[in-house]
């Protein structure tokens, strides 16, 4: 999992640098009417920055902003960044000037001329650029994005796919005792604590159906680092840890069971008013099925042994038979198998 979070921190490091360092040379351009390549350095520079604020940005922030207007919170998280940029410059910029003699007149009066404040809106613009890019990447997906861009999905294509049906146990039960309206707020927490663990397993988040989701992965993704079973794993350890809130708000922490399964399905994009990429296939009418039998078995985590035969179990997971099956509506039988972390036995 950590070499899946370095290689999309790194991901979004080469986008942050291409982006803000084009438009470091764009600014040059404009500003000077020549081609300065010290425009892309700038640009890089200011962009790494933000990269590296995005990336320590603490989860109590995240959740803040996650419950603003999308548009606000792009604004709010801007400015912040812009306002850290300017006190950390201010200070390398105090600190060299105070080596170099100058008075501290003089070194306020160069924060505030003309030509900074052009850097400062330039700053501003970038990084609400960046921000609306970081939100429109985790609105459509890490790969769904480019694959949208690229036209990828504009004609049908075959696919052989993961996907992973998670849902809420006892959701009912929860929305009776909590009303819907903190049932619902309890959800939206949920789905934004598994952020990390999505991103970490390199899934993509295919549908949100009520207290359902359902996620999905290129079989070669899905299979490498067990990263469809490190998923369930990653929120079950995310939710483990925030007990107490949940413990705190609502006085129940959130039970969910999920069930994963392989196949082909057709994929495409539909819709012009809203455009949506959908999948079409066996295996997702498969697996909800399979999800509806972790009830009758008492498991949290169900896979099909045709997704097990194709993996290497690492030493932390056990596996189990469970029965072959013939799943409603279904004529093919499927052999149904948990999964459990071995340290969790007991």
């Amino acid at each position: 999992m950590k070499r899946i979070k370095t290689a999309n921190n790194l991901t979004l490091l080469i986008e942050v640098i291409a982006i803000s360092g084009f438009s470091g040379f764009m600014y040059e351009l404009i500003d000077s009417q020549q081609i300065r390549f010290s425009g892309i350095l700038i640009g890089a520079i200011f962009g790494v920055g933000f990269w590296v604020m995005e990336l320590f940005w603490s989860h109590k922030w995240k959740s803040l902003l996650l419950k603003l207007p999308v548009l606000f919170s792009i604004f709010v998280k801007a400015f912040i960044f812009l306002f850290i940029i300017i006190i950390f410059t201010g200070i390398i910029g105090f600190i060299v000037g105070y080596f170099e003699g100058k008075q501290i007149e003089e070194f306020l009066s160069t924060r505030f001329e003309n030509e900074a404040i052009v850097l400062y809106i330039y700053v501003l613009q970038l990084y609400l650029f960046l921000s609306f890019y970081v939100q429109l990447k985790r609105f459509f997906g890490q790969d769904t994005l480019f694959n949208f861009l690229l036209g990828k999905y504009r004609k049908p294509v075959k696919e052989h796919r993961i996907f992973m049906f998670l849902d809420m146990k006892s959701s009912t039960t929860l929305a009776e005792k909590l009303g819907l309206e903190s049932y619902y707020e309890l959800l939206s927490d949920f789905f934004n604590d598994i952020t990390d663990p999505v991103y970490f397993a390199d899934a993509e988040v295919y549908q949100y159906v009520g207290d359902e989701v359902v996620f999905t992965w290129e079989t070669d993704k899905g299979i490498n680092n067990q990263n469809c079973l490190k998923l369930f794993f990653g929120i079950k350890e995310k939710v483990r840890s925030r007990e107490h809130y949940y413990l705190q708000k609502y006085g129940e922490i959130p039970r969910f069971k999920a069930a994963i399964h392989l196949g082909d399905v057709i994929s495409a994009q539909i819709g012009e008013v809203k455009r949506e990429l959908i999948y079409n296939g066996d295996v997702l009418n498969t697996t909800a099925r399979m999800q509806e039998q972790c009830n009758v078995f008492g498991q949290e985590l169900i896979v099909s042994g045709h997704l097990l035969k194709q993996m290497n179990l690492e030493d932390n997971y056990i596996s189990n038979k469970l029965d072959t099956i013939q799943l409603r509506g279904k004529e093919r039988l499927v052999h149904l198998f948990s999964i459990k972390e071995e340290f969790s036995l007991g």
